[in-house]
C-alpha cells in the first residue's frame, strides 16, 4: 500500500505495470480482486465530509493557542510493502498524513500464495477552510532583497475578516508584520512584504511562519526554511616564485568562515600539468575535444 501526492504524477506518471498485464494471460478467466473498505478519524466531526465524499480536515489544536503549524510536506505519506490479510481476507494499517493541502493517491496491490491478485486505487484529499500558500523563494544570497508573499484562500463557506502575521528568524522584513484583510467566500488575497538578507560569514537558516486567524473554524499556519548562502565567489590565483634556500611567505585575501581555501605547491609548471592526466586518461567520454586532447 502506498499513499503519494496526487501531484508528482504530473512529473512522473505511474510507472508500476497493472497486475492485470503482468499474470493475466489472453483469455483467463480470473476471479481474484482487491476491494476497499476503511474509514478516516478526524478531530471535529462536523467537518469530516468538507472537501468532497471522502477527506482528511486538519483541525485546530490547543485551546486558544492557534491552528498547528504545517511544516511537514513530504510527497510520500505512506508505504507498507508487508501487509498481510486475516482469515477474512482483510488488512488494515495507519498514518499520519502530512501537512501537504493535496489529494493523495492510495494504491493497493496484493497477491496470494495461488493465483489470486488484485489492485484498487482510491483518492483521499486533505484540506482546510481558510488555507495559506506561500511563494517564497528555494535560497537567498547574504545582502539579497527578495519579496516574499503569502495567498491566503476563503473556502468557507461564508466571508471572512482574517489576520495575517508574518514572523520571520534570519531576515530583515520591513514595515508592519500583521495585516487584516476582508475575503469573500470563495476568493484570495495576496499579501506582500519586503525582506533582506542579512551580511553573514557563513551559511544561514531564515526560518518564516504565516499565520491567518478568520475566526472559530477557519485558520491556517505554514512554516518555511529558507538557506542563506554567504556572500562568496570561487577564485583561482596562480603564480611562481623563486626559492632558494629560505623560506616562502603566501598571503590569501580570503573571509574566514566563508569557503574552503586550498593551496597546492609545485616544483616546476609540469606540476599542474601531471596533476590533470589521471582525469584526461580515465574522462567518461569520447568526443573530439576529449580525443584530440589526449592525442596531444
Amino acid at each position: 500500500l502506498g499513499a503519494v501526492d496526487e501531484a508528482l504524477y504530473l512529473f512522473e506518471p505511474e510507472g508500476a505495470t497493472s497486475l492485470l498485464e503482468s499474470f493475466e494471460a489472453p483469455g483467463w478467466d480470473h476471479d481474484g480482486g482487491l476491494a476497499w473498505s476503511g474509514s478516516l478519524v478526524v478531530e471535529e466531526g462536523e467537518e469530516a465530509g468538507y472537501g468532497g465524499a471522502l477527506g482528511a480536515v486538519f483541525s485546530d489544536e490547543g485551546g486558544g493557542g492557534g491552528p498547528p503549524v504545517r511544516k511537514d510536506f513530504r510527497g510520500i505519506a505512506h508505504w507498507a510493502s508487508d501487509l498481510r490479510t486475516d482469515g477474512d481476507g482483510r488488512a488494515e494499517t495507519s498514518f499520519t498524513v502530512p501537512d501537504t493541502l493535496t489529494r493523495w493517491r492510495l494504491t493497493a496491490r496484493g497477491v496470494s500464495a495461488g493465483d489470486a491478485y488484485g489492485q484498487a486505487v482510491l483518492h483521499v484529499r486533505s484540506d482546510l477552510p481558510l488555507r495559506v500558500r506561500t511563494e517564497f523563494p528555494r535560497a537567498l544570497v547574504a545582502r539579497d532583497e527578495v519579496v516574499l508573499a503569502a495567498v491566503v484562500e476563503n473556502d468557507s463557506g461564508e466571508a471572512r475578516t482574517v489576520r495575517v502575521d508574518l514572523a520571520s528568524s534570519g531576515l530583515d522584513v520591513d514595515g508592519a508584520a500583521g495585516r487584516e484583510v476582508r475575503i469573500e467566500s470563495g476568493e484570495s488575497v495576496r499579501l506582500t512584504w519586503t525582506a533582506r538578507a542579512p551580511e553573514a560569514p557563513a551559511d544561514a537558516e531564515a526560518v518564516l511562519v504565516v499565520r491567518a486567524d478568520g475566526g472559530a473554524g477557519a485558520s491556517d499556519a505554514v512554516e518555511a526554511r529558507i538557506p542563506i548562502r554567504a556572500h562568496r565567489a570561487e577564485a583561482l590565483e596562480m603564480g611562481s616564485r623563486v626559492l632558494s634556500g629560505g623560506e616562502l611567505e603566501l598571503s590569501f585575501a580570503a573571509a574566514p568562515h566563508a569557503g574552503e581555501l586550498r593551496v597546492t605547491v609545485s616544483a616546476d609548471l609540469a606540476g599542474a600539468i601531471r596533476a590533470a592526466l589521471p582525469y584526461l586518461v580515465d574522462y567518461p567520454y569520447g568526443c573530439v575535444e576529449q580525443t584530440l586532447s589526449r592525442f596531444v
